[in-house]
C-alpha cells in the first residue's frame, strides 16, 4: 500500500505544483538553528525542498501510509502521525509552525490554532498557505476538494483567516499573494 502509485504521482505533485517553493524559502529563512512543524505535510516532498538547511523538521501527518511512504524517502525529518487539532509533541518546541495547503483539511481550525500555537517558542512564527475560495484557483480547489473527493474542506478568503488567526492571539499578521493563492504569516 505504501508503495501505491497514488502515493507516487501526489509526492511528485506535491513539489511541482507549488511555484512558489523558492519563495516559500525565502519566507521561512531556514538556517541550522531552526525548527519546524510542518501540520499535515504529508509525504514531505515539497516539505523536504522549502525547508532544505533547518535544524529540525517534523512532519505531523495523521495518514499513516503516506508517513510510512517518507520513511523510505526522507532523512533527516522527524515524521509523526498525528493531528493538527491534538499535536503530540511537547509545548514550545518550534520556531516555526506551517500548514502548506493543509489548513483547509483540518476538521477544527480553532483546535489546530490553539495546537499550533501551543508547541510554538515565545515568538515563533505560523506560515499558512491556502487557497483563496473567491478566486479562480480557490473555487477549483474547493470544488475538486469537496465536490469530487468529498473530504468536506473548509476554504478560509484571506480577511476572515486574518480574523481568525487574530482571535488566537497571534500578531504581527502578514497576508501575501503567492502562486496559486495565498500566505498567512503571523508571530506567537
Amino acid at each position: 500500500m505504501s508503495n501505491s502509485p497514488f502515493l507516487r504521482v501526489s509526492d511528485f505533485l506535491s513539489t511541482r505544483r507549488r511555484r512558489g517553493i523558492s519563495l516559500f524559502r525565502d519566507w521561512i529563512e531556514p538556517g541550522p538553528d531552526l525548527s519546524v512543524i510542518d501540520v499535515g505535510g504529508g509525504t514531505g516532498a515539497a516539505t523536504e525542498l522549502f525547508t532544505k538547511g533547518c535544524g529540525q523538521v517534523v512532519i505531523l501527518e495523521p495518514e499513516f501510509r503516506k508517513l510510512e511512504y517518507a520513511r523510505r524517502r526522507r532523512n533527516g525529518m522527524k515524521l509523526v502521525e498525528g493531528v493538527a487539532e491534538n499535536i503530540p509533541l511537547s509545548d514550545e518546541q518550534f520556531d516555526m509552525a506551517l500548514a502548506m495547503a493543509s489548513f483547509h483539511h483540518l476538521r477544527d481550525h480553532d483546535k489546530a490554532l490553539t495546537e499550533m500555537k501551543r508547541v510554538l517558542k515565545p515568538g515563533g512564527r505560523i506560515m499558512i498557505f491556502e487557497f483563496d475560495p473567491t478566486t479562480p484557483q480557490g473555487k477549483l480547489s474547493r470544488f475538486f476538494e469537496n465536490d469530487v473527493l468529498r473530504h468536506g474542506c473548509t476554504f478560509h478568503p484571506p480577511a476572515e483567516l486574518k480574523s481568525e488567526v487574530e482571535g488566537h492571539g497571534f500578531r504581527e499578521i502578514s497576508i501575501r499573494p503567492a502562486p496559486l493563492g495565498y500566505v498567512l504569516t503571523a508571530k506567537k
